[in-house]
């Protein structure tokens, strides 16, 4: 219920928290991002006393990692895609190699990947985009990677995260058809 509280919390119940995470593994990965990847704007400053939930600061994701290297897993982290619709007056592609430089540079040791988006197949129902097609996904997908790699070809990147919920199905076919390069 309080911004930022979900890492920070009493010792008993992170004791607990990082209990069931070591009972799980010893050494896991843990995906940061889901719908919320798309709904949150990064912020290269801590939170201080800000109680926004749109946006994610650097003590956000601090707290986070430092919370990871307890429990000796790592994450996926997860950029946001959807930013650059017309509700964002930012440069998407500039903000996104910015976090991913920053993300890589500070937590390079606890990460085994950063994606771009999060199940782009759900943008027009997120209302993020309408329409919204394969083509289209890949045209704002690929520069984004392309900066990104320009910026540090380390960066690990994954792809968009595709669901694979059946009504996505006809959209996640176009879409690997796109990025394999095959004939429709």
């Amino acid at each position: 219920t309080t911004v930022g509280s979900f890492w920070v919390a009493s010792p008993t119940a992170l004791t607990r928290l990082r209990n069931l995470l070591t009972s799980l593994s010893s050494s896991s990965v843990i995906r940061v991002g889901g719908n919320a990847t798309d709904r949150l704007a990064w912020i290269a400053s801590d939170r201080g006393s800000n109680t926004s939930t749109t946006n994610l600061y650097n003590s956000d994701i601090a707290t986070f990692f430092n919370f990871l290297s307890t429990v000796g897993w790592k994450s996926m982290y997860a950029l946001n895609l959807a930013k650059d619709s017309t509700q964002y007056a930012g440069n998407a592609v500039a903000e996104n190699v910015a976090e991913a430089t920053y993300i890589y540079n500070t937590y390079a040791s606890q990460l085994t990947t950063i994606s771009i988006g999060n199940e782009p197949m759900a943008f027009v129902v997120n209302k993020y985009r309408n329409p919204y097609t394969p083509s289209l996904y890949i045209a704002e997908y690929l520069p984004m990677y392309d900066a990104i790699k320009a910026a540090n070809a380390a960066i690990p990147i994954s792809g968009g995260d595709i669901g694979r919920r059946p009504e996505y199905n006809g959209w996640n076919s176009a879409y690997l058809e796109k990025m394999n390069n095959r004939p429709t």
